[in-house]
């Protein structure tokens, strides 16, 4: 009989439900790989303590730009306007708490009030509270902060600035030492005043730093201190930086950190080089900070059974417990908002705990996504802010010429000039120095146009490498291009010692004329070798062009080479056909030849300067604002995002890619590199059907943003 019980209650045990809970959330570009490991350390934790609870987790990038902010919004807006009990955990940004709040569980009512009181009141009541009541916890924040080149703050004996005058004595002192060791490329402060949302929160923290204490409430827009702070930001621009480094948007301040060029920069915390100090972002006045904290918002659905409720509340503890926050994200270098962990030895040996007190009691920015016109508003805040700090001309033009740096866009188009004098050997006697001139003039041209474009392309390259850092250097670049230029002029002084022949067309109706001709095997073997570097260049800028594709920071300057190149390419099979065709006509040899030359170089000039003036006008005059307020829906926002949508599990480690549908399938963490060609091309995924390199190179094509 008590066997018979004991089977009994151990079928009941074994057969007794676990409860699967699901959670949503929108993830940053490089933050995905996080969540797995905590989402695993979850269940592990349930499995252990018979918690009888399964989470999974499904996550939305955009990185293949099918979803953005704007879809991510919408569509968990509609799952909880319609009551959906699909999700019971969902995980946003701080600004959708005005539009989800309604449909989310109080917590005041579930959690202890000594619980609630360990997170830092001024983040609950701007990014947690709805009506006055706890409707979410933060995950984690982010948050910017200055990064102060200790090495040459230590070679000056100076000290990190607390004041915006302090960061302007100091860098104006130091870039003139640096001057006289003839280093003009020390970058004073980066600002960060980018035309997107990077450029919108810079703005609000430089007036937020204009308050005359920590406690002060945030500035009007027209109030002196904003007004102050406008003129302060044109006069660091002016004394230590420049319109072009003012504009640079985030992923040029990412390059910097890795540099040993820059003094100050602003950007979000995170781990960077160790010869960066971190502190909070400087004020008009010491101990006032201008760093404007973004926490990023846990919550329970309303719609969820009771049952799933209790389980999603387990999830939520454990995901901001003091010890997962230790553990996982200060380990990640987020923020956490448990303030007493600021006050923690191991903490603090991971985090600059001074830097985060001292941006303390932190400031928020209270955003309304669901008013047109404060995007609008913002939008427009940008643009009269800019009109000062930059003026109308800087501001509309000049950022867009941030693809190539000045003095080679110069060279490049120098090259264009120089084309047409290839033109000369139908001038006046031919003889064989016009037949050398003739080449050199048409290879250097070329060399010319293209070697400053395709060392761009190289810098530009989505993964930083050895050779993209060694071409970023002012120097390395210009012995990248006297390379080149040293082998053509060996290639043609070797045209010397195996001449051309100069043949003469005898014409019986018509004039007389000469043509160059190579009859010297060994000047044959130049003439290939220089046919080889022209064709090189054609190849390898098609290469580069087609990894670069999607590169959001460059995409229209590559949609321009790749029309550049093309013309090229259709320009180099007219010359052979030209050739190969016996035109024993003087007048129609030289006009062919001529247009062909004058061809090449107008489309040449037209598209690396005509054309992108062109588009660079027709952007700003017909979807500058539009744009903006389409995009600029978040204003906290300030990673790069990436792209599919996938769901973490502990019950299988199948793959499986989708096209950012709601109903995501299962999808092991390890493909979030691979997911980037899976989610635009499933072929491309299909067993080893392409070499490792192809499919390298298929990922790289598909990348929008630099590692």
């Amino acid at each position: 009989m008590y066997f018979i019980v004991l089977i009994i209650i151990l079928l009941i045990i074994d057969y007794t439900e676990e409860i699967t809970i699901n959670a949503i959330s929108f993830v940053y570009g490089g933050n995905a790989d996080l969540y797995p490991e905590i989402v695993n350390e979850f269940n592990k934790y349930s499995q252990k303590n018979d918690l009888d609870i399964n989470l999974k987790l499904t996550i939305l990038t955009t990185e293949n730009s099918t979803i953005e902010l704007t879809n991510y919004g919408s569509m968990i807006d509609m799952l909880l306007m319609k009551k959906s009990t699909k999700y019971d955990l969902y995980l946003y940004f701080d600004s959708y708490t005005s539009i989800y709040g309604p449909h989310f569980i109080n917590l005041e009512n579930i959690l202890e009030e000594d619980y609630i009181k360990m997170f830092s009141p001024e983040l609950l009541n701007i990014g947690c509270k709805y009506n006055n009541k706890i409707v979410g916890l933060p995950l984690f924040f982010s948050m910017d902060v200055l990064f102060s080149n200790t090495m040459l703050l230590n070679k000056y004996n100076r000290k990190v600035p607390e004041t915006w005058d302090q960061l302007l004595e100091t860098a104006k002192y130091i870039k003139e030492e640096e001057k006289k060791l003839n280093n003009t490329e020390i970058i004073g402060y980066n600002g960060l005043f980018s035309d997107d949302e990077s450029g919108t929160l810079s703005l609000f923290e430089f007036f937020n730093s204009y308050r005359d204490s920590n406690y002060s409430p945030y500035p009007k827009v027209k109030s002196k201190e904003t007004k102050d702070a406008l003129i302060m930001i044109k006069k660091l621009k002016e004394e230590i930086a420049s319109d072009d480094i003012f504009s640079r948007d985030m992923f040029y301040t990412i390059e910097q950190l890795f540099s040993n060029n820059a003094l100050f920069l602003k950007f979000y915390y995170g781990e960077y080089m160790p010869f960066f100090e971190v502190s909070a972002i400087p004020g008009k006045n010491e101990n006032v900070s201008g760093s404007i904290a973004s926490p990023f918002v846990i919550s329970v659905s309303r719609y969820s059974n009771k049952e799933k409720q209790e389980a999603a509340i387990k999830a939520l503890l454990f995901f901001t417990s003091k010890d997962i926050q230790k553990r996982y994200f200060i380990k990640n270098y987020y923020l956490t908002g448990i303030d007493s962990l600021y006050d923690d030895e191991d903490v603090c040996k991971m985090v600059n705990c001074p830097a985060i007190k001292g941006a303390q009691p932190y400031s928020t920015t209270a955003y309304n996504v669901t008013e047109y016109s404060i995007d609008y508003y913002f939008a427009k805040l940008r643009q009269y802010s800019y009109e000062y700090i930059f003026g109308v001309i800087v501001k509309q033009y000049k950022p867009k010429y941030i693809f190539i740096r000045y003095d080679h866009w110069i060279i490049s188009i120098s090259g264009s000039f120089l084309l047409p004098l290839t033109i000369i050997r139908i001038y006046g006697k031919l003889n064989v120095m016009k037949c050398i001139i003739e080449n050199a003039f048409f290879l250097t041209g070329y060399t010319l146009n293209w070697i400053p474009l395709i060392n761009q392309l190289i810098v530009d390259f989505p993964k930083t490498n050895k050779i993209s850092e060694w071409l970023n250097q002012t120097r390395n670049r210009y012995l990248f291009l006297i390379s080149f230029i040293i082998f053509e002029m060996i290639l043609h002084g070797c045209l010397l010692i195996f001449p051309y022949d100069i043949e003469t067309i005898l014409k019986s109706e018509g004039e007389n004329f000469q043509k160059c001709k190579m009859n010297n095997v060994f000047g044959k073997y130049i003439h290939i070798i220089i046919k080889f570097i022209y064709f090189i260049f054609l190849l390898s800028s098609l290469l580069l062009i087609f990894i670069e594709w999607n590169m959001k920071e460059t995409l229209h300057e590559i949609k321009i080479l790749f029309s550049l190149n093309f013309i090229n390419f259709l320009q180099f099979i007219i010359n052979k056909i030209i050739q190969s065709m016996d035109l024993n006509n003087y007048y129609v040899d030289g006009i062919l030849f001529s247009m062909n030359i004058f061809v090449l170089s107008i489309t040449n000039y037209i598209h690396i300067f005509l054309l992108r003036y062109y588009s660079i006008f027709f952007e700003n005059n017909k979807n500058s604002i539009e744009s903006i307020i389409d995009h600029f829906k978040e204003n906290n926002l300030r990673f790069s995002p990436d792209g599919t949508s996938y769901s973490i599990s502990t019950e299988n480690n199948s793959c499986t890619t989708q096209q950012n549908k709601t109903d995501n399938s299962s999808f092991d963490s390890s493909a979030t590199q691979k997911r980037q060609s899976q989610s635009h091309n499933s072929k491309y995924c299909s067993g080893n059907v392409y070499p490792r390199k192809m499919s390298q190179i298929l990922k790289y094509h598909y990348q929008q943003t630099k590692n």
